[in-house]
């Protein structure tokens, strides 16, 4: 009967935390650039949690301290607040604006301004969840779930009208300067992941662990219906909205660990993890042409004629259900690998504090410690990731075949190149315990180095170096623990002086067909002029809310 009822609250505790995970998902976030971390311990102490490693979600980022926990339960939310403004230029630092077209300058034509997102003050909600069961005294099994830590995304945060600049410096509503890089991403990825930790003796424990992640897209963006070689800015009487989703419920990957404590003082652990690539073949595109107004400073009405041909004036849908099959493939690694190793001090209490009972050997920071320092490096391989491939049929010789209403054609490629690099990453933390088994304060700070040139700047994610300090507490009481945090994060930002790299997608342009294979073929169905020129900010506050119950 004890058995029973301890495996009953083992499942229910698993599926109460999976149920609210899968509600808070909508904003989880889909890029590959995380900051520390998951977990109201780990993200108190700034990331530097590796070798410590206490907690059930342990069952992702430790497996192998699992065989050092008793069993429990975790779930952890992050609320992220970010801000990120973006200053767009011409080479040079030239302004540009949304109607510059073919002409060398902007003249005395509306100017991009300096525009920041819209939803600052709005939380990013994360939520994670983590379970861990000691089998015995050397086997521990787990599952958690967990995204990506990173800001993610609200509604409205990237509105596709902003604010610009007249000659004179009076305000005039316009296209977004962003746009062609993002309009909005409600996108989810999650983690799930089961594990095992084993204690091999003498303080060395390993683990490994099986990832099914899940990925639903859902991304905005521009495009341009034609492009001109003489092209210098930007004409937004000719831009297209598109919206594209997809997914894939079978993303395979992998966690490995060790953790070994090379005495009574000292624990290093090393951590790798390998998720596959998004990859496939089946999705949706909806277009709207002629997205906004004559005056382009507003959103066109949509036309309501299924055939697009009476549509002056107004914008025009298109979801390509008269050509199916059109999709061919998504593909894109989201969460590239990495690998992680720590090494861990601490101090023991020894005879000086009460000694607390325990059915199994257990590592107990807040039991056992006065206080523990670590120091965690990483490598992201951010380079496995430098180029969101989105593909659409054509005809055999490379030249687009799909139509779009009113005119033009679906071009065959559309890839997206992120530039990303690979970063490193320190970490560095600790947890002070000034009422034993019952409080703790912990304090944490990190720094990674830029994912990206700021050639390819981009505003969602922004992959300039960046980091973050903080710090939170824990409170026990019986068997469960608290956890509050909180982490300001900062970015040194990137700029080009008006010399990007990254182009938006077209259609077709004035001469020959655009055609893949044809060269330059990084040209093909791309604009001429760069859309992500100029400088971006950002910075956030993050809170972070746990609970750890132990069965």
């Amino acid at each position: 009967m004890l058995r029973s009822n301890y495996f009953r609250r083992l499942v229910t505790a698993a599926l109460t935390g999976t149920a609210l995970a899968t509600v808070a998902a909508p904003a989880g976030a889909s890029n590959p650039l995380e900051y520390p971390d998951n977990g109201g311990a780990a993200f108190s102490r700034g990331g530097a949690w590796l070798a410590t490693a206490t907690d059930p979600l342990a069952a992702h980022y430790n497996p192998a301290a699992m065989a050092t926990q008793s069993s429990g339960f975790e779930l952890g939310l992050l609320f992220a607040y970010q801000s990120v403004c973006f200053q767009r230029k011409n080479p040079g630092n030239a302004d540009t604006g949304p109607r510059q077209g073919q002409q060398e300058t902007v003249g005395t034509g509306v100017r991009y301004a300096a525009v920041c997102n819209n939803t600052a003050e709005q939380p990013r909600i994360i939520p994670s969840l983590g379970l861990v069961w000691r089998a015995t005294d050397s086997l521990a099994l787990g599952f958690a779930v967990v995204p990506p830590a990173t800001y993610g995304s609200v509604p409205g945060e990237w509105p596709t009208i902003t604010d610009a600049r007249r000659a004179d410096g009076t305000r005039i509503k316009a296209p977004a300067p962003y746009r062609y890089m993002t309009a909005g991403n409600q996108s989810t990825i999650l983690h799930p992941t089961f594990s095992f930790g084993y204690d091999l003796g003498g303080g060395l424990r390993v683990g490994a662990g099986f990832i099914w992640s899940l990925a639903v897209i859902d991304v905005q963006s521009f495009g341009m219906r034609t492009t001109y070689s003489t092209q210098k800015g930007d004409d937004a009487q000719v831009d297209s909205k598109s919206r594209l989703r997809t997914e894939d419920l079978f993303v395979p990957g992998a966690v490995v660990s060790v953790l070994w404590s090379l005495t009574d003082t000292l624990d290093i652990a090393a951590w790798g993890r390998w998720i596959d690539a998004i990859d496939t073949s089946k999705g949706s595109l909806d277009l709207i042409s002629n997205y906004y107004t004559s005056n382009l400073q507003g959103i066109a009405p949509l036309c309501d004629d299924p055939t697009g041909t009476t549509c002056q004036g107004t914008a025009v849908p298109d979801d390509f259900s008269g050509f199916p099959g059109y999709f061919k493939q998504f593909r894109f690694i989201a969460t590239p690998p990495e690998i992680r190793a720590g090494i861990r001090f601490h101090v023991p209490r020894g005879e000086t504090g009460p000694k607390v009972d325990v059915p199994k050997p257990t590592r107990d920071p807040l039991r056992d410690d006065v206080f523990d320092v670590e120091l965690d490096g990483s490598w992201t391989m951010n380079s496995v990731a430098d180029t969101i491939t989105v593909r659409f049929v054509s005809n055999p010789d490379g030249t687009a075949v799909v139509p779009v209403r009113p005119s033009g054609n679906l071009p065959p490629r559309a890839d997206r190149p992120t530039g990303y690099k690979d970063s490193y990453g320190v970490r560095l933390g600790g947890q002070y315990n000034l009422v034993q088994n019952v409080f703790g304060v912990r304090a944490g700070t990190w720094f990674e180095t830029a994912a990206a040139d700021a050639e390819y700047l981009h505003v969602a994610p922004v992959p300039a170096a960046r980091g973050g300090f903080g710090g939170g507490i824990v409170i026990r009481r019986g068997s469960l623990d608290l956890s509050l945090g909180y982490q300001r994060h900062y970015s040194l930002g990137l700029d080009n002086g008006g010399n990007g790299k990254l182009k938006a997608g077209a259609g077709q342009r004035d001469g020959a067909a655009f055609q893949i294979g044809q060269q330059p073929d990084e040209q093909q169905f791309r604009s001429y002029q760069s859309i992500n020129g100029g400088r971006v900010a950002q910075s956030a506050n993050v809170f972070a809310a746990g609970a750890v119950y132990r069965f």
